[in-house]
């Protein structure tokens, strides 16, 4: 059979059909290249991922490599079951600074934290941070070495609840330091928090500890340097009797809204305050003194109070050259009638006759004259304020002066107004306090627990190169108590205003 012929004539082929056929076939082009730029796209962000992933698993490979590098050998000792085990040691310092540590057992004075610095450098700065509303540190002290075993005193920290601003302390100048310790000064029936410890050279550059375990040297429930009661008073007492009013006089009675002062029958030992200072001369000439006097008849102190209080302004006169703190009227003591016109009049800040401070003579409220103005210590206006008021809480302890109401204190003392009130407790007492950041109502507690008499005495060392036993001796519940003095050594005694008495021995 012959073939058909095929037909080739494209006139059959209309023009709409051939615009079809091209357009479904430019159609299907334009798919395809999509499903191969998604393909493309899809393929990039897996290798991507890939490679993020890499990364990540060679640095924690790294991390883990140099942790193990830097821990120490088997024979240092590092105590770990003091510490909460979700902030184990070996976490408690970064790279960069101390940022968290925590410990559960109760807050003990001597208990330290040692750092290993990567290098020995130029220390300037130590910023330092406690502040949980319970489990702050109640008082520590930052020391620093060379050689870890010759410490000297950096500064002294007080925690505060709630306070999330770290406490910055300084020397003036930068020190040498390889090591550096925080020891707990005072005690709580409760764990601690350290939320910082940064360290600093004079550019604020952040030193660092050495990383990982290597970091912390030790961690320390004993140091033989912080006072601690012991458990026997030295021979050589011999008793003498004081009566029911001798609780209520003394360097160191309580006088607050639940302790009355007791007024004595004379008055004779209260002192004007003019007339009173030292005299100095200035580089022309002139007679000038280390404090101004707000009023010729109203500003009074008790005699041997106020013999300390020149000491210690003169002090400050000599220092710093400024001779512009002032006790205005009414500033020091205040006799009974004195008092109650003050409580009628300013019912608010004023406290009932007898409830005051003031009624002692041990206390002076100290200010700051700026030409015929006056400034509160803790006024913001006079930038003098807040230097004198940093140097009289540095030094005042060496005349027997403390700051008797701080901020910190304010739950303890129940007074948030008098930020520029000092008292007078004498020097050991002083001491002691401020290096172990106690008020007056917490230390006078802490002797009648830990320094009893028959059971225990405190017994420490103080600045002046002397050491100080200190113990408590309860009333009796009748007329007398036989209390225990020594017969060949200074001493004193001091009633607390309420339950007993405190002698004070210097060996």
């Amino acid at each position: 059979m012959q073939e058909e012929p095929r037909n080739t004539d494209t006139k059959q082929f209309t023009s709409s059909t051939y615009r079809k056929r091209a357009a479904r076939s430019s159609a299907s082009a334009r798919v395809q290249r999509r499903r191969r730029r998604r393909l493309l796209i899809a393929l990039a962000a897996v290798f991507l991922v890939l490679l993020a992933a890499t990364a990540l698993v060679l640095v924690i490979v790294d991390i883990i490599v140099r942790r193990n590098a830097s821990r120490p050998d088997e024979t240092t000792e590092i105590t770990r079951s003091a510490l909460n085990p979700s902030h184990p040691t070996s976490d408690a310092y970064d790279d960069d600074d101390a940022t968290y540590m925590e410990s559960e057992g109760n807050q003990t004075a001597g208990s330290y934290i040692m750092l290993n610095l990567e290098e020995e450098s130029d220390l300037m700065y130590v910023d330092v941070l406690s502040y949980d509303d319970i489990r702050y540190i109640r008082s520590a002290e930052v020391q620093v070495s060379t050689d870890g075993e010759n410490w000297s005193s950096f500064g002294e920290f007080t925690g505060r609840p709630l306070d999330s601003t770290p406490t910055r302390l300084t020397k003036g100048s930068a020190v040498r330091a390889s090591y550096v310790r925080l020891i707990l000064t005072s005690g709580a029936d409760h764990g601690w928090i350290l939320n910082t410890l940064k360290l600093t050279d004079p550019d604020d550059k952040v030193i660092k500890p050495r990383s990982g375990l290597s970091g912390i040297l030790n961690y320390s429930t004993e140091l033989s340097s912080v006072p601690e009661a012991t458990t026997s008073v030295s021979e050589g007492y011999v008793e003498i009797t004081l009566g029911y009013k001798d609780l209520h006089s003394g360097d160191l009675i309580l006088v607050d809204s639940e302790h009355e002062y007791v007024f004595p029958q004379s008055s004779a030992s209260i002192l004007p305050m003019y007339g009173n200072r030292t005299v100095h001369t200035n580089s022309s000439g002139q007679t000038v003194y280390s404090y101004q006097i707000g009023d010729v008849s109203l500003s009074l102190l008790e005699a041997r109070v106020l013999e300390k209080f020149n000491a210690m302004c003169d002090a400050y006169y000599m220092e710093t050259g400024s001779n512009r703190l002032h006790v205005g009227a009414n500033a020091g003591y205040r006799s009974r009638e004195t008092q109650a016109d003050l409580a009628a009049r300013y019912p608010d800040i004023s406290s009932p006759a007898g409830f005051s401070e003031h009624n002692t003579g041990l206390a002076v409220n100290i200010d700051l004259l700026d030409g015929t103005s006056v400034y509160k210590l803790d006024s913001t206006m006079l930038p003098e304020c807040a230097s004198a008021r940093a140097w009289l809480n540095a030094n005042a302890y060496k005349y027997g002066f403390i700051d008797r109401y701080p901020p910190e204190k304010d739950s303890v003392t129940k007074m948030t107004i008098d930020r520029f009130h000092y008292r007078y407790v004498g020097y050991p007492h002083a001491f002691y306090m401020t290096r172990n950041g106690l008020c007056l109502e917490e230390y006078l507690a802490y002797l009648k627990t830990n320094a009893a008499y028959g059971s225990a005495v405190l017994r420490f060392d103080a600045d002046n190169g002397k050491t100080y036993e200190v113990c408590f001796v309860p009333a009796s519940p009748g007329d007398v108590t036989n209390v225990p003095v020594p017969e060949a050594r200074t001493y004193t005694v001091s009633g607390n205003n309420a339950d007993g008495f405190i002698v004070t021995v210097e060996k």
